[in-house]
């Protein structure tokens, strides 16, 4: 076996080895999951209030969820450039998200409360 071969992960199918490779991609699976779930519930409170943002929102929310599922798969065959590559990325858009993205949507659904009493059904 060569150097350079004996340095590329080798994965059983779609499943990683045990160690700290296997955790950030484990890490990374559950983000993705927790992201499905939370994006759901966010775009589900500005439909019942009406957020007249809430198509770019949930866009961002796709292309957020199909960024991390491509991050995978580039990560498991090449874990030591791209983890810092991930780390920048993640943080970057989270925290712009958050700032802006959501702060917006945030603000809007707390007016529809302030202004009904109570969210649309």
């Amino acid at each position: 076996m060569s150097v350079g071969r004996s340095h590329k992960p080798r994965f059983d199918g779609d499943t990683p080895p045990n160690g700290p490779v296997a955790e950030i991609d484990r890490t990374l699976q559950a983000l993705e999951s927790y992201a499905m779930v939370h994006f759901f519930e966010e775009e589900r409170l500005m439909a019942r209030c009406g957020y007249i943002k809430m198509k770019e929102h949930a866009q961002e929310h796709q292309d957020f969820t199909a960024q991390v599922g491509k991050v995978r798969k580039i990560f498991r065959t090449n874990p030591l450039i791209c983890g810092p590559k991930i780390l920048t990325y993640l943080s970057s858009w989270l925290i712009r998200h958050v700032k802006d993205s959501d702060s917006a949507a945030g603000a809007a659904i707390l007016s529809s409360i302030k202004k009904d009493g109570n969210l649309a059904s």
